[in-house]
């Protein structure tokens, strides 16, 4: 069902209540016994105006019409002009919002990228420090076992010269994703700067010095191939620094 605007229902209301004047006044007249003996509404009606006074009241409806009418018109601009702005804030809000997600996405992709090596997703040297510090202190402060392991991907030179840079780098992700594996979540993996990467394994059980990171990286046994016609190259590692907090 359509709703009326605000200025037909004005003006309807204007109208309603203006005929209530002449009515009344007949009425009024009618029980004064103004009117004389007569039972007829019609005759009534025409009795009543005999007196002029009636005629002007007679007008009521019209002029209250008018009144309300005009009442009407500025009701409708006034709602008009309220959701005309009530869109223009749902889109400034919205606008707002995307504007709001957009800076959060780049700033945590800034984030990203000055923590993290580009190639491999690795964590930078500057951010692995800062683990490092963080895990340092809680092992001294709680009194836990800690790792650190350096690892060097040996013989790079030999991938990148005979395949190219673009196998090189494809080694390298590679190489960082058996690292990924073969670590637990908690540990903090890293690229240092060329083919080194260093872990800090925090809460690490104790194990022999130099044979838990082969045992626990297992790198070396797994094969790598990132080209087709490359053939599957075992990655060899060195741990060439090792110790325990």
């Amino acid at each position: 069902m359509a709703r009326f605007s605000e200025t037909t229902t004005y003006t309807l209301y204007g109208v309603l209540f203006g005929l209530c004047f002449p009515v009344a006044s007949v009425g009024f007249l009618y029980f004064m016994n103004e009117i004389g003996d007569v039972s007829d509404l019609a005759a009534i009606i025409a009795a009543a105006h005999q007196n002029k006074l009636l005629y002007i009241i007679d007008s009521a409806p019209l002029f209250l019409g008018v009144f309300a009418r005009l009442a009407g018109v500025r009701q409708d601009r006034i709602l008009q002009f309220s959701a005309s702005l009530e869109l223009q804030v749902a889109e400034k809000t919205e606008s707002l919002r995307v504007a709001l997600d957009e800076s959060r996405k780049a700033n945590e992709m800034i984030v990203h990228m000055a923590e993290h090596d580009s190639l491999t997703g690795l964590l930078n040297r500057r951010r692995f420090q800062e683990e490092l510090e963080k895990w340092g202190q809680y092992a001294l402060r709680y009194k836990h076992s800690s790792a650190l392991i350096f690892l060097d991907l040996d013989k790079f030179k030999f991938v990148n010269d005979t395949y190219g840079h673009h196998a090189g780098d494809q080694y390298l992700t590679a190489f960082a994703d058996l690292l990924r594996g073969a670590l637990r979540s908690t540990d903090t993996i890293a690229r240092w700067g060329g083919t080194s990467s260093p872990c800090c394994c925090p809460k690490r059980i104790k194990m022999p010095r130099l044979k838990w990171p082969t045992n626990c990286c297992g790198c070396s046994t797994r094969p790598i191939s990132v080209l087709p016609a490359m053939t599957s190259v075992l990655p060899p590692v060195s741990v060439w620094r090792c110790f325990r907090s």
